[in-house]
């Protein structure tokens, strides 16, 4: 028997030009790091494929609302 992970965590690299001025992620750059980074996890953990069940079903999810808390733990 399989045990799933029901927690999941990644480390990723934020990129220069999803920056402001003041060197914070944009909250567009956030949602699109965040959902892509949802799609591996999907894959890689539960072999879940979001893409090939679109293509042989041709149904989706779709995201009805967010909400997003940005926690700032840096020493300043």
């Amino acid at each position: 028997m399989s045990t799933k992970v029901k927690i999941l965590s990644s480390l990723k690299t934020i990129r220069f030009q999803d920056c402001d001025p003041f060197n914070h992620l944009n909250n567009g750059g956030y949602s699109d790091y965040f959902m892509n980074d949802r799609e591996d996890q999907l894959i890689e953990n539960y072999n879940l494929n979001i893409y090939k069940i679109v293509q042989k079903t041709r149904l989706s999810w779709v995201v009805k609302s967010s909400k997003i808390a940005f926690i700032i733990n840096r020493p300043f």
